[in-house]
């Protein structure tokens, strides 16, 4: 069969001369040159675009209607039905999309071909939705107001800030560090040693501290470790930086701590 079948179920012809349903016509026009032979020329002249330049109607009295017409001016097409295209459709401007003519969607192109735009067209005034752009990035014209909607990156971006400005702007620092001395004193702390300090980063001040949380990086034991034994690992604020204690009752060598401190101004 040499014929197409369409999306909707209705077959297209393929080859000269191949109707897709008998051959009821009422002519055929045959060329008379065999190698580069010409259609079907229609002179007209009309100048005011109310003419027709093709025109056909089904008279069937089921049927009554117009199936097709082409403008004799403009040049402008009319189908009653869907139009399939083996090969590809070109538009110099615009597609419309729409039963209304006061209200539709449009494809439409660029006058310089850069860019082709989404509009929604009214008889009240028209609205951008989407515009492509030649270097082939994506304008969303219109912010998002539900879970479902489109935003742009300038929503985001003003909603990061907004979040920022609310939850301040924060700096983490962190690092380990060892004791400056140590001691061997079976159950007794000793807070003179066996601690440093960690102090702000620079523009900061200890009045930005917002969190600190110190942990055990390194204890080396000495003698027993038994029931009289006991390790820690504390901090405490300082006008100027934060004291870090970290300590076991009985040691041989500097104790060491990790710590993380959150900033905020």
């Amino acid at each position: 069969m040499n014929r197409a079948l369409t999306p909707t179920k209705y077959l297209i012809p393929r080859g000269a001369w191949k109707p897709s349903h008998g051959k009821d016509f009422i002519a055929k026009l045959e060329s008379t040159n065999g190698s580069d032979g010409g259609g079907l020329f229609i002179d007209i002249t009309d100048t005011n675009n109310d003419e027709h330049a093709l025109s056909i109607y089904n008279t069937n009295t089921a049927i009554n209607k117009e199936v097709f017409h082409i403008r004799s001016k403009t040049g402008d097409t009319y189908s009653a039905g869907n139009f399939y295209a083996a090969g590809n459709i070109g538009a110099g401007e615009k597609f419309t999309l729409g039963t209304n003519h006061t209200k539709y969607w449009s494809i439409e192109n660029s006058v310089n071909d850069t860019t082709f735009s989404i509009i929604r067209r009214k008889s009240s005034g028209s609205r951008t939705s989407l515009t492509f752009l030649e270097s082939a990035q994506v304008s969303l014209e219109k912010e998002g107001t539900t879970d479902k909607h489109l935003v742009t990156k300038k929503y985001v971006d003003n909603k990061v800030l907004e979040a920022r400005s609310d939850i301040g702007d924060y700096l983490i620092t962190s690092g380990a560090a060892y004791a400056t001395s140590y001691s061997n004193i079976v159950g007794q702390w000793n807070d003179a040693g066996n601690h440093f300090y960690v102090y702000p980063p620079s523009g900061y001040t200890m009045a930005n501290l917002q969190a600190f949380i110190p942990s055990i990086h390194v204890i080396h034991f000495a003698g027993d470790v038994n029931g009289d034994d006991s390790i820690k690992c504390t901090w405490k604020k300082t006008s100027t930086a934060v004291k870090v204690n970290v300590q076991g009752t009985e040691q041989r060598s500097k104790p060491a701590a990790n710590w993380l401190a959150v900033w905020s101004r």
